[in-house]
């Protein structure tokens, strides 16, 4: 989880206008969508932004909730 909690922080979500907070347990990251109404390419440029970051690896399992939240979840410790 270190790990993950890392990479979030080199994506640095604080320059972002949409997506700038998250929550954490032990085995899962949702990064929270703003109230905030953005024009939808603000939030589509920055939801693929973090989407791609974390959906190259094998061992998350990365779903865009019906809210706009993205959720990760490790599934495996695998690297």
């Amino acid at each position: 989880m270190k790990q993950l909690l890392s990479e979030i922080e080199e994506i640095n979500l604080h320059k972002f206008m949409c997506y700038t907070d998250f929550d954490y347990d032990e085995n899962s990251i949702t990064i929270k969508k703003s109230n905030e109404s953005y024009s939808s390419f603000i939030e589509t440029k920055e939801l693929l932004r973090i989407y791609k970051q974390f959906t190259k690896r094998k061992d998350l399992n990365v779903k865009v909730l019906e809210n706009g939240d993205i959720f990760i979840k490790k599934i495996s410790n695998l690297r």
